[in-house]
């Protein structure tokens, strides 16, 4: 069987198995990445083969995520061999890649203030969202008005990252804006249904349910595209969500206008969210599941953006100045002298 029978097994056993599009992409491009790798080489194993390219991170100096990423793309349970047909069991040891000590880019409720400044609509809004609520970008475009609770100022983020469900908060402060969205949202969907438009795509379990599922109001974006396009897997031309890439244009101009000279992209709001929750008081295990982090070491990487001692102490340069005509010792007075043996 050749490389591509084996890719498109390999991309077919996925799309079987439900698995998002972004984790196909990913695992897709490892699995080229892989068989490039070991083309012209002999190992022992397959086992041996895999050891060895999962080693070849370290020196290259990809992340811990990557490696992992990779190491399921190939060995997991919905990896490549598996696809294949093969159980690689247990791997021969191979060299882990280091794990950076980094402070995460986030901004603080000024700073997210100053760029919305510069934004115009839905960006500025879909960025009060995410510093408000946490939201990945991916979430947050993805958004469906039956996920919005006004009721209970709450979101729930339907099977996001790890396919699990979780609660955020819903701005209080954005309720009027989204009342105003939601407005003009349900003319478009509205203008949909007069034209007998394909409803807009719903998880797979749902449609099966229920097929109608995609033309009811309840599923419509909450950022919906302005325009139709062709699903790349069904190959249906429908009105889809915002694509997010398309938010890092409008965020880059916003902060070169605004005047920050750090590095901001879209995901610093969500960073930005987590460091504010934290040093308003909160707890760093409900942090982690508002956050929808499988780990409490992931969510630990923001308490390094916390106040520190550069807060408390200060640095030497910026003490207070002696006073002019005082020194240490009167001039008339002679230095003590020091006693030798």
């Amino acid at each position: 069987m050749s490389n591509q029978s084996n890719l498109q097994k390999f991309e077919d056993s996925m799309v079987r198995a439900r698995l998002g599009r972004a984790t196909i992409s990913s695992y897709m491009s490892v699995a080229r990445a892989y068989i490039g790798f070991v083309r012209g080489k002999s190992f022992e194993t397959p086992q041996d083969a895999v050891s060895s390219y999962l080693s070849t991170f370290s020196k290259e100096g990809k992340s811990v995520a990557y490696q992992h990423q990779a190491l399921n793309a190939l060995a997991g349970k919905n990896g490549l061999y598996k696809s294949l047909g093969k159980e690689l069991g247990k791997l021969p040891p191979w060299v882990k890649a280091k794990k950076p000590q980094t402070v995460p880019a986030w901004v603080t409720q000024s700073e997210t203030e100053r760029i919305c400044d510069h934004l115009t609509e839905p960006w500025s809004l879909m960025i009060r969202l995410m510093f408000g609520s946490g939201l990945r970008v991916s979430e947050l475009v993805s958004l469906r008005w039956r996920d919005l609770d006004f009721e209970r100022n709450s979101i729930t983020v339907k099977q996001s990252k790890g396919k699990k469900d979780r609660i955020t908060f819903l701005p209080k402060s954005l309720v009027d804006e989204l009342r105003a969205r939601e407005r003009k949202c349900r003319a478009i969907w509205n203008h949909d249904r007069e034209m007998q438009r394909p409803g807009v795509e719903v998880p797979k379990p749902i449609s099966n349910k229920s097929p109608k599922a995609g033309e009811q109001w309840p599923f419509f974006w909450v950022f919906s595209a302005a325009g139709e396009s062709t699903c790349p897997t069904t190959k249906i031309r429908r009105r889809h969500h915002i694509h997010q890439k398309s938010l890092a244009k409008p965020v880059r101009i916003a902060v070169a206008r605004a005047g920050i000279s750090k590095r901001v992209t879209a995901h610093s709001f969500r960073h930005g969210f987590a460091t504010a929750y934290l040093m308003s008081g909160g707890v760093i295990t409900e942090l982690r599941d508002l956050m929808g982090h499988k780990s409490i070491e992931t969510t630990e990487i923001y308490t390094h953006c916390l106040p520190s001692f550069t807060d408390r102490v200060g640095s030497p340069l910026d003490a207070p100045k002696t006073s002019p005509g005082v020194i240490p010792f009167p001039v008339e007075t002679p230095l003590p002298k020091i006693a030798t043996q």
